[in-house]
């Protein structure tokens, strides 16, 4: 693992390089502060510039998934041409990317990023004690995006006033932790949340106890959700006009609104039953695999062949 400080990494600024050391420490993972040309492979989760250095084979990592066309850029040919191999973390990528790129050259290798959380279930009631939550309502987690097409300016005090039928918990985007001109936003979620969860990395443990999520259809936390809790309910925020923008339409993975004041009638009704339920789980299905470990055995058996 190869975290360079942001003042000569080739992310620049963009790599928020003390955050990303506490993390490896965290975890007691070895990493360097500068990097091997002379490595044999080198994996990027970005452009192939950022690892142009490196004189070996060259591996794109996709870290996630996304339906929405100007986001999914691991989806354009220009992307991943100049890479050996892609790896991806499910059919629906890996199609995609093969109409540009020899099928051979992109695999599927599961979503990874998870295999531990499914082999040790938590259960919901451990992760509300940790939570501090004592509360005997259903569980509303709100997990909004954090650009332009983020919907907390305008959803943020509809989704508080559902706080009579729901515990709502907002799980703010990182960027929208960290950046100086989000402390609106910031505001907007504490005032319109019982609960407001500032954790960095993963959804596991709030997406283990979310009855209801309402996530911007723009965001990719709203296939990650429904992959790591399959019955939760889900609302999906749409900007109006945007549906073209997709490459899967919003509307088979959640029920969708469009407008503040339909959120909270539709909320109510998704309490006891989500007509998208069975269609979201097949799409997901599709979008993020979990056979890890015959991932892990795919991957392994890529790394060799280029070796």
């Amino acid at each position: 693992m190869v975290a360079e400080p942001a003042l000569f990494n080739t992310a620049g600024k963009w790599f928020d390089d003390n955050k990303a050391w506490e993390i490896l420490d965290s975890e007691g993972i070895e990493w360097y502060k500068c990097s091997n040309p002379q490595a044999a492979i080198a994996f990027t989760t970005q452009f192939e510039y950022n690892i142009g250095h490196y004189r070996g084979k060259k591996i794109k990592l996709c870290y996630g998934v996304s339906i929405l066309k100007n986001k999914a850029f691991e989806l354009k040919a220009e992307v991943t041409d100049p890479f050996d191999h892609v790896f991806v973390v499910g059919e629906f990528y890996r199609k995609m990317i093969a109409r540009n790129k020899p099928p051979e050259a992109v695999t599927d290798i599961s979503y990874l990023r998870y295999k531990e959380y499914f082999a040790h279930l938590v259960e919901k009631r451990s992760i509300l004690e940790k939570l501090g939550i004592r509360t005997d309502k259903p569980i509303l987690v709100y997990y909004p995006t954090w650009d332009e097409h983020s919907s907390i300016h305008d959803y943020a005090v509809e989704i508080g006033k559902l706080r009579d039928e729901f515990f709502v918990v907002a799980k703010p985007h990182h960027c929208t932790l960290r950046l100086e001109e989000k402390a609106e936003d910031r505001k907007l979620l504490k005032d319109n949340s019982d609960l407001v969860v500032e954790m960095v990395g993963d959804l596991s443990e709030l997406a283990a106890i979310t009855d209801l999520a309402i996530c911007d259809a723009m965001s990719g936390a709203m296939c990650e959700v429904a992959f790591l809790n399959r019955k939760a309910h889900m609302l999906a925020i749409m900007e109006s006009g945007t549906r073209k923008e997709f490459y899967v339409d919003p509307g088979q993975i959640a029920v969708t609104v469009d407008s503040p004041y339909k959120l909270g009638e539709c909320a109510i009704r998704l309490k006891s039953y989500d007509p998208r339920l069975a269609s979201r789980v097949q799409h997901v299905s599709e979008f993020l695999s979990n056979d890890f470990d015959a991932g892990i055995a795919r991957c392994i058996d890529v790394i060799r062949n280029l070796l």
